[in-house]
């Protein structure tokens, strides 16, 4: 057994406290305490016979005056951060939550300073040791979640632009066997916007990001991208001939 093994192990939770923004509350430690100056994850320690979402509620109603709500699965979905100091091992309890509702806004009771600061970037805060790993690991998770919503937002748009184009067609081709030029005219508000809107997709959204690490999706993407543009330079030629006829 090494001598950090020999250590005793003390619990503190750590409030990863999310907005819908974004951002995440972190706390400056006062000057006259240890790791004085630098920032960390509000929290404290765990008493004995406390769960840890019980202890994350008490010490943020003690040091920051407000009410928290911990996520379904707030606790461990960051695992557990551990930092040795010469007495003890501190093992570090980040637990993701969100202030309850009709809070008061957090105030720094015990603290020099609040800050919300975003998790979709690194930040060049002086971290206690211990909370930096905690932030990388939230915006880890963060980017993850964002990720995922862009490629649920990027399925559903594709989808409305396959059937805005197919729903197009369908009257465009009806419109002119029948001569019926309204429908021609809505066909063609259907179909046209059809390669701007992926072109909005595709950079503004997340979009098709290449290169894929899957070579089917690459060539999909490709493959829709080459045939909207044919098939729209096809349709605004006979759109024009209709038109000056």
């Amino acid at each position: 057994m090494t001598e950090t093994e020999k250590l005793p192990i003390i619990h503190v939770v750590c409030a990863v406290l999310l907005d819908e923004h974004g951002h995440v509350l972190v706390a400056k430690r006062p000057l006259d305490k240890s790791l004085g100056g630098l920032w960390e994850f509000p929290g404290g320690k765990v008493e004995e016979g406390e769960s840890l979402s019980d202890a994350l509620i008490r010490e943020i109603r003690e040091e920051l005056g407000t009410e928290v709500v911990v996520e379904p699965d707030g606790v461990g979905v960051l695992g557990t951060f551990d930092h040795a100091l010469s007495e003890a091992m501190i093992r570090l309890h980040p637990i993701i939550c969100r202030l309850a509702e009709d809070a008061n806004p957090p105030e720094a009771l015990e603290h020099l300073e609040l800050r919300w600061v975003p998790v979709t970037e690194e930040t060049d805060l002086d971290w206690a040791p211990g909370d930096r790993r905690i932030f990388s690991a939230v915006l880890r998770k963060w980017q993850g979640k964002l990720g995922h919503q862009r490629s649920v937002l990027k399925g559903k748009v594709f989808r409305a632009l396959f059937w805005m184009t197919f729903v197009g067609y369908g009257l465009l081709f009806a419109g002119e066997a029948y001569d019926i030029w309204i429908a021609m005219f809505l066909g063609t508000l259907l179909i046209v916007p059809a390669v701007p809107l992926g072109g909005f997709v595709s950079s503004v959204i997340g979009g098709l990001e290449y290169p894929s690490s899957n070579w089917w999706d690459n060539f999909c993407s490709l493959s829709l991208v080459v045939l909207f543009l044919a098939v729209n330079a096809w349709l605004l030629a006979r759109v024009w001939r209709w038109l000056t006829n």
